[in-house]
């Protein structure tokens, strides 16, 4: 049996998250990791189910990566220079692009610009003695 699994990961720039996002053949989901005082990841906060099974599969997509803000608050995976997925560790929220069929309908510019609002997405679990020391 071949294995159809994709992974990538980001750290965050400040050192205290990982983003991790793994496509296992028949889902795409973003993971949000903490990491310790060191950098390496202590556990996974939270995660956000992108996609069920695509076509063309993942690998086949020109750019995969994931990007961060420089404060460290938001995270996103992009593909082919549309962004998926995005995780708003300021806003404690998460939002994934919708998809019709084998479309997607991006999540704006503006959006990654000024944070997810309360009224998109779903909320993101943080601890939040955590989020605050990490926001401040």
């Amino acid at each position: 049996m071949l294995d159809d699994s994709f992974c990538i990961d980001e750290q965050s720039p400040d050192n205290r998250w990982v983003t991790v996002f793994e496509d296992d053949g028949e889902t795409g989901t973003l993971y949000l990791c903490k990491c310790d005082e060191f950098g390496d990841v202590e556990m996974m906060v939270d995660y956000l189910r992108l996609y069920n099974k695509i076509y063309p599969p993942i690998e086949t997509c020109k750019d995969v990566f994931i990007i961060w803000s420089k404060d460290s608050t938001k995270t996103a995976l992009v593909v082919n220079e549309e962004c998926w997925g995005m995780l708003d560790i300021a806003s404690r929220r998460k939002l994934s692009a919708k998809r019709e069929k084998d479309s997607v309908m991006l999540i704006s510019r503006y959006t990654w610009d000024n944070g997810i609002e309360s009224n998109q997405g779903e909320s993101l679990c943080l601890d939040k003695e955590y989020l605050y020391k990490s926001v401040h």
